[in-house]
């Protein structure tokens, strides 16, 4: 792979000029903002490599952009990404231009620089090196950029159910991982999912005097109380049924806990806080962060808070979010949580359902996994540190791998200082060099064809 790796090294200040382009493009979803400015550029790139392009887009939904590239390998692979960014504020917390994407100190400092537009582009400049040196691919390649992404990719399901021959794949790269705060490469094989509720309860009609307080049902507390029968102070979820769906983690998805770095005492100095929940630590607050379902309150509002009112609350909201790990389903959520209100004589809390995300994962002993463990090491001269769920939500199992029948699995290098979603975020540009050679190989590793040979003419 050296020719090809030494051809990337020389065209460095291209790939960089075209990442610090697609950053500049403010294509903030939850704005519709430079959205359709995003789409084409992305479309164009993929187009003038040679790609077959598709945008598709549900009704009220945003351009998801898909690019086909043919290859020498029967096997298709699927890379997931997404050209949206999260908004940009406070504004004021940017010491640069949040499009700017300005350079300081071997770094591109802009909104989406880390999550997601580098490792987008490094795959796209891979393609670009590994034609450039080689000809044809290795392997079939299908981009699929999502431009809902950070709004929780509501359409997504929707778009790939009714575009399954077009998306059809063997397996699928997730939109990156990175580094972690000692460096170290990481692989996830899956993610955490959430499903959040708000809860309503509703008293008198109209205002009244404070005398009747003591006979008029307050609504707060119908909230608090409910909140206060779902968990204990210990931590456990007093929820029947919360837990049934829960797959204990197997021997060798616990040894991957051991290599996997949490600094508690930082964690507790960057958050203000004397201790974590329970007091833990260590190997405790990793099986916590990846592999506990939680229960948590998300809002709480009433009287002045919530209406202003000035006497006691004629309505009292409060929103519970549910942390789930792989194989539970959001969707049987909402019938658990309404038998536990109903036991425990909240009939008259409303419950609706505000958002959710699956969880998913691909088994550590997959074929695929293997791989891509093997490809980093060998790549990296480093064993990855393998989380076999990350504690961050997002890859779209549910919405994309599951409907195909493919695992997914997500890598990336962007470093653990880029402040993904913050003021200032940015990335590392020998870093992102790196990446954009990573991709290459993991291209020619899924394929399966035997190694390089040095000799070959380049095209």
């Amino acid at each position: 792979m050296e020719r090809l790796y030494a051809y990337i090294d020389a065209h460095r200040d291209t790939y960089v000029e075209f990442l610090r382009r697609l950053i500049r493009i403010p294509s903030v979803s939850f704005h519709n903002q430079g959205i359709d400015e995003g789409a084409r550029y992305v479309a164009s790139a993929l187009g003038e490599l040679g790609a077959e392009i598709s945008t598709l887009r549900a009704l009220d939904g945003l351009p998801l952009i898909v690019g086909a590239f043919s290859g020498k390998s029967a096997k298709t692979l699927l890379l997931y990404n997404h050209y949206d960014v999260v908004p940009v504020e406070p504004v004021e917390a940017w010491t640069s231009p949040p499009f700017g994407a300005e350079t300081k100190d071997g770094r591109v400092i802009g909104r989406g620089a880390s999550d997601n537009k580098g490792e987008l582009a490094a795959r796209i400049c891979a393609i670009n090196a590994y034609r450039a040196v080689r000809g044809d691919l290795p392997t079939a390649i299908k981009f699929v950029v999502d431009g809902e992404e950070e709004i929780g990719s509501p359409h997504l399901q929707e778009v790939v159910e009714a575009n399954h021959a077009l998306l059809r794949a063997d397996a699928a790269f997730g939109e990156g991982s990175h580094r972690d705060a000692l460096g170290r490469p990481t692989v996830s094989l899956g993610c955490r999912g959430r499903v959040l509720f708000e809860m309503e309860s509703v008293g008198a009609r109209q205002t009244f005097h404070s005398s009747l307080t003591a006979l008029v049902p307050n609504p707060a507390w119908d909230i608090v109380w409910a909140f206060a029968s779902m968990k204990g102070r210990d931590e456990r979820v007093t929820i029947e049924g919360f837990h049934d769906a829960v797959v204990p983690p197997s021997d060798e998805e616990l040894t991957c806990l051991e290599a996997i770095h949490f600094d508690d005492a930082a964690t507790k100095r960057l958050l203000g806080i004397p201790a974590l929940t329970l007091g833990s630590s260590g190997r405790e607050a990793v099986c916590r962060l990846l592999l506990e379902p939680t229960v948590e309150i998300s809002g709480l509002g009433a009287g002045r808070v919530l209406d202003g009112l000035k006497g006691m609350p004629r309505r009292a909201v409060g929103v519970v979010r549910f942390g789930l790990v792989p194989n539970q389903d959001p969707s049987k959520m909402e019938a658990i949580l309404r038998r536990h209100l109903d036991r425990f004589g909240f009939q008259r809390i409303a419950l609706k359902p505000i958002s959710y995300r699956h969880p998913g994962k691909v088994p550590l002993d997959h074929p695929f996994a293997r791989m891509i463990i093997r490809s980093a090491r060998e790549f990296l001269g480093e064993e990855p540190v393998v989380y076999p769920v990350a504690p961050w939500i997002g890859a779209p199992y549910h919405e994309l791998a599951d409907p195909l029948g493919i695992p997914l699995v997500n890598v990336g290098l962007a470093s653990a200082d880029s402040r993904f979603h913050a003021p200032d975020e940015s990335l590392d540009l020998d870093g992102y060099i790196e990446s954009i050679k990573f991709a290459a190989r993991l291209f020619h590793d899924f394929s399966g064809l035997e190694p390089m040979d040095e000799g070959d003419e380049q095209t």
